[in-house]
């Protein structure tokens, strides 16, 4: 493939060793260190500073060199755009160089620590419109930029434009010095300067060469230079390469070779790896490579490693024939087994089975016949490979059944390539299953072939409980806890879990959201600000009604040409073809024609307008393809693609065709590629009229008001794949005003979704605003809506997306209203949060938590209220938000009631911390509110320690020191298990302790249910009900030894005296309380072990000095009616005195 788009590039990247390269075909040996390019780089002094110029007339002049200099591009204009990187609008700086020798060599570097964001580099000869140089992220281990070897000659002037990433600008340093010219270019410095050679069945080539010097001529690994060696298989073969023995070795590698000339398409390596030679060099494997020849991409830089001769050696062995049960007519009918072994490495791809990327690798297949009603589980557990599994609901393989599972990840397996997949599904008595087994998904990765196992296993759990109820018995203040056993008497594992419900839990209303949505992080990074549940897994997938998942059962091979053409004689039609063994008799204009073969279909349309679709997207299409239409002779080309289905194959939508006019169809490829192919041909529709943005006209909206807008999205395309990734239709309004802006889809059937949550500034697309909050049930249709807060004044573009299947007619609305700043007043009694107000630059070293380096929390204790500051700013040019962190611990179960309004529209999360390693969390709730809009978020949690997390929804256009309120209220709940979930083995029982906590419970009778639900089929929801009787407890205050209604010295002073023979403690807690010494002055017992002496006077002491975290009680004499306070491991009854508070202004915030 030639163009990749950014957004899929990513999807290649695997963790390396620094941030450029930036090829993601590319590997560096993880065991070798780098070379840093800058590292000789002087860096520049306050007494350098000239700063850059604005544009090119007033670009600051470069006298000498060498030279350095620093300086900023914030505040100034975005005058250039390059053509590297992304540029989104950052500012630029200019500076001017004018050679005085008759060739320069020249470096430019801006790889130094002091650049506070990501830039771009780039020079001009003479004018902008002769760029000569660009580069994005090439300083190894940062995203600065640098460029070597930049060739200028006398009598011209260059200009060095120092710019941004996607918008960003800020400080920056940069140096420019003579280098010496590149070494010559090596004679294999090109893919065609090579010859191939022909690869026979266990024979040994091996290619000698010297990769100093290279240059780049793939787009594909850019900016990595590269020399080429090429071979040719005339049969499937296995393949390894290796650099063995050469010195130095070559730690890093191209992971690709590429079956086209100039480079396209690409073949990534199965494994690879720097173990099996024993010298550090790098060894590939390329397994049931299909017949081709195939160019080999040999790395080069010398800002990575040093360039140097090498050798390499290359070795091919007839593959193995596909497995019996390659294709799914032939699948293998088994019963339950145990790890069967099976490989898929030299199977072929067979089906897309109707989800996006479910399984794109070589497939094979099985069926099983359930022998009665069971849970049926299926594993691929112990597969040496990343494995995936499909399930269908049936047996039939045109069309596949419904899948009931898609999976590439369980619990089993090796972490280094991904968990192996299990499922478990309920299976009716002699239904057919079908199992597919393939590779997961994963671009670029190794490992999606391979040998493995199987096990299917019918299963019939069967759940018991016992006792059937629960009865408990305390005092006020007081627990009791008793046990219940879940038994499971059947076969195979019983899943359960267990929920409590009681009848003294208030409930609160909270506005949810979908967890998965969350963006926790305070920096936006360098992608689309979409939401990540609404992205597809395949972007660009085509409908898949237009997908021809195998081959059909006629064989209707296209014309040689256009006068032996193949007539397409209706439609939807589909056939199957080849391109191999046919002349070269049309080129196209899209792509690259170096002699491919092609073929030829026509088609005469029947109605006065048709719109005719055309694509080579079936996986049966196996080489890379390119497509065109000819109105009546080649002379008229109408329509052209070349990467149309996102990779390799071919796709035209919608080519207008009218009637007395043949239309001539041409199946061609890429270079010189050639192969088999399937062609569809379907009904298409026009494309809509707002299909780009620039044809829309803006509406204005008045406050108040609401433009309403329809149409059809079927047949877009898309013109912003930045920040879209679909093809989209677009909507636009100007506002003259602040404004809050709601857009929702009300009124359109059948429902569609809202996919790209972003408004767009400028057209084409420029800067994304993201959304301020997201209702999925704000219509009474099911229809979404999208909420956008302080919208400044100026003209929005919404891209409505049109994905695939969903797309079709719509109704948008657009309502205004006027913006009014939200204004809170300080509650009474509010603790101040006394964080630093946000500014841009800022670093959060107060309460920024888990994005704190090291974790920084503020605390906040039940019933606290806090009165805080956030905000948005930039930070090393980056969109950030300020986020406070508070956290708070629990001894018990509890009904957490977390309340927040802000100035901003806000995002509230409830985080439960990893113990002992606070920052390995996950999230129990979370609610988002637009401004001035309350959340009430409710949760009942088990104990541990949590965090309130709590920042701006967007990353942007909340100015700093906008006001919060936040509250924390606790109710412990006296129902509670230890255990919430688990799996029972077969012929197996788990002990479920019942915890029954009367701490804040009046004398009395309490009635509560335990819920189980299981996956036994005959029984799947099992109740147990729990009773717990109350008596009157003993009331004091743990240290309250003289009963004056605080713990404090007095205390310590009145037990020493008592213990002196001075008078005795008020309360005796003999009765009520029971098998304890009598008398038993309970409040003097605050080291908990039921007695009451001068111990206890010594850790009374040692709280007082704050060497010990709490005053405790003995737990078979509870102080009845208290509630927790303070206390780092254990419970008291006891809240921090007002001096602690006063002392940490209520936030341990250090």
């Amino acid at each position: 493939m030639r163009r990749l788009l950014p957004f899929l590039l990513s999807l290649f990247v695997l963790p390396i060793c620094y941030a450029s390269p930036g090829s993601e075909l590319f590997r560096t040996n993880p065991n070798v260190k780098a070379k840093v390019a800058s590292q000789a780089l002087p860096r520049a002094t306050q007494g350098m500073i000239l700063q850059g110029g604005d544009n090119i007339s007033d670009a600051t002049v470069i006298g000498s060199i060498p030279y350095s200099d620093t300086g900023t591009t914030e505040g100034y204009a975005d005058d250039y755009l390059g053509s590297c990187g992304y540029d989104g609008g950052s500012p630029d700086v200019v500076y001017s160089y004018s050679p005085v020798r008759d060739t320069e060599w020249v470096e430019i570097s801006m790889c130094t620590d002091s650049a506070n964001y990501d830039t771009r580099l780039y020079v001009f000869e003479n004018d902008p419109d002769n760029e000569i140089a660009c580069n994005d992220d090439g300083c190894p281990w940062s995203n600065q930029s640098y460029l070597d070897h930049i060739r200028m000659l006398a009598g011209n002037i260059y200009y060095i434009i120092v710019d941004g990433y996607d918008g960003g600008y800020g400080h920056y340093v940069i140096n420019f010095n003579f280098t010496t010219p590149p070494p010559p270019v090596p004679p294999n410095d090109n893919c065609e300067d090579v010859t191939p050679d022909t690869l026979i069945d266990g024979e040994v080539i091996t290619w000698l060469g010297d990769n100093s010097g290279a240059t780049n001529d793939c787009n594909l690994t850019s900016p990595n230079a590269e020399v080429w060696h090429a071979f040719t298989v005339n049969e499937r073969m296995d393949i390894a390469i290796d650099a063995c023995g050469t010195i130095p070795s070559l730690s890093n590698a191209f992971i690709v070779i590429m079956p086209y000339c100039p480079c396209s398409g690409y073949v990534f390596a199965d494994s690879y790896g720097w173990d099996e030679c024993g010298d550090g060099n790098w060894t590939l494997h390329f397994y049931n490579l299909m017949p081709g020849t195939y160019y080999v991409p040999v790395f080069s830089d010398e800002s990575i490693e040093p360039t140097h001769p090498y050798q390499l050696q290359i070795i091919g062995r007839t593959s193995l024939p596909p497995p019996t049960n390659d294709r799914c007519v032939d699948a293998m009918p088994i019963g339950d087994v145990t790890d069967l072994s099976f490989s898929n490495i030299y199977a072929t791809p067979e089906y897309d089975p109707g989800e996006p990327n479910c399984m794109e690798s070589n497939d094979i297949w099985y069926v099983y016949t359930a022998p009665y009603d069971c849970i049926l589980k299926v594993d691929l557990c112990g597969s040496r490979f990343d494995s995936r599994l499909a399930v269908y609901d049936g047996y039939l393989c045109d069309p596949l059944p419904n899948m009931l599972v898609c999976s590439g990840e369980g619990l089993c397996g090796n972490p280094d390539w991904g968990r192996d997949p299990e499922v478990a599904f309920r299976a009716v008595g002699g239904q057919q299953y079908l199992f597919q087994v393939g590779g997961d998904f994963s671009w670029g990765e190794p490992r999606r072939i391979g040998e493995g196992n199987i096990t299917v296993t019918a299963t019939l759990p069967v759940i018991a409980v016992s006792p059937s109820e629960v009865l408990g018995q305390t005092s006020r203040g007081g627990m009791d806890s008793e046990v219940i056993q879940i038994s499971n008497i059947g076969t195979g594992d019983l899943t359960f879990s267990l929920r409590c419900s009681q009848d003294s839990i208030r409930i609160a209303r909270t506005q949810p959201i979908d967890i998965s949505r969350l963006n926790v992080g305070i920096h936006q990074e360098k992608q689309s600000p979409i939401a990540l549940d609404k992205l597809p897994a395949e972007p660009g997938a085509i409908p898949s009604e237009n997908l021809i998942r195998e081959m059909p059962a006629r064989i209707l091979q296209g014309g040689e040409d256009i006068n032996t053409a193949t007539p397409v004689t209706e439609i939807p039609f589909a056939a199957a073809g080849t391109t191999i063994g046919y002349a070269n008799d049309y080129a196209g204009v899209c792509g690259i024609d170096a002699g491919a073969p092609d073929v030829v279909y026509s088609y005469t349309p029947v109605e006065p307008e048709e719109y005719i679709t055309i694509d080579l997207c079936s996986y049966y299409t196996d080489f890379d393809t390119r497509l065109y239409v000819f109105e009546n002779d080649p002379l008229t080309e109408i329509a052209c693609d070349d990467d149309g289905c996102l990779f390799i194959r071919s796709r035209l939508s919608s080519v207008p065709m009218n009637f007395g006019n043949i239309y001539y169809i041409v199946v061609d490829g890429f270079g010189t590629g050639a192969g088999n192919y399937m062609i569809n041909v379907s009904r298409g529709y026009p494309y809509p009229p707002n299909d780009n943005c620039d044809s829309v006209v803006p509406s204005n909206l008045l406050p108040g008001d609401t433009l309403t807008f329809t149409g059809n999205t079927a047949n877009a395309t898309s013109d912003c794949p930045q920040y879209s990734g679909f093809a989209e239709v677009w909507e636009a309004f100007t506002i003259d005003v602040p404004m809050n802006v709601t857009i929702d889809l009300c009124n359109t059937n059948p429902p569609q979704f809202l996919w790209n949550q972003l408004l767009v500034v400028g057209c084409p697309c420029q800067q994304a605003i993201d959304y301020s909050f997201f209702d999925a049930d704000a219509c009474a249709d099911g229809n979404e809506a999208l909420y956008f807060s302080a919208l400044p004044p100026g003209t929005y573009y919404y891209p409505l997306a049109s994905n695939w299947e969903e797309a079709g007619p719509y109704t948008l609305n657009i309502t205004g209203e006027v913006y009014v700043p939200c204004e809170l007043e300080r509650p009474a009694g509010a603790i101040p949060e006394n964080e630093p107000q946000c500014y841009d630059g800022y670093i959060d070293e107060f309460n920024g938590g888990c994005e704190s380096f090291p974790p920084f929390f503020g605390r906040i204790n039940e019933g606290d209220t806090i009165w805080g500051e956030s905000g948005t700013f930039l930070l090393d040019g980056v969109e950030t938000r300020e986020a406070d962190w508070y956290e708070f611990r629990l001894p018990w179960p509890a009904q957490v009631t977390v309340t927040s309004v802000a100035e901003f529209s806000q995002l509230l999360i409830l985080i439960k911390l990893g113990d002992p390693i606070p920052c390995d969390y996950w999230v129990e709730g979370a609610a988002e509110a637009l401004d001035c809009d309350t959340i009430t978020l409710n949760q009942q949690v088990l104990p541990g320690i949590y965090a309130i997390y709590i920042a701006p929804n967007t990353f942007s256009r909340w100015e700093c020191g906008l006001n919060y309120v936040l509250t924390l209220d606790l109710v412990t709940t006296w129902l509670s298990t230890d255990v919430t979930e688990g799996t029972i083995p077969e012929r197996s029982s788990t002990d479920i302790t019942v915890y029954m906590n009367a701490a804040d419970l009046e004398e009395g009778n309490y009635s509560g249910l335990i819920d189980i639900s299981s996956n036994d089929l005959s029984d799947p929801e099992v109740q147990v009900p729990v009773s717990l009787i109350v008596s009157d407890g003993c009331s004091y205050i743990p240290g309250d030894i003289n009963f004056d209604g605080r713990a404090n010295g007095i205390d310590v002073t009145f037990g020493v005296v008592y213990f002196k023979g001075g008078n005795l403690p008020p309360i005796d807690c003999v009765p009520p309380c029971v098998g304890i010494p009598d008398p038993f002055y309970a409040a003097g017992d605050v080291n908990a072990d039921c007695r009451f002496n001068g111990i206890d006077i010594t850790y009374f002491v040692a709280y007082l000095k704050q060497i010990q975290p709490a005053l405790l009680y003995c737990q078979d004499c509870p102080p009845a009616g208290a509630s927790g306070g303070i206390g780092a491991d254990e419970i008291t009854k006891v809240k921090p005195e007002l001096r602690l508070l006063n002392r940490r202004d209520g936030l341990d915030s250090k």
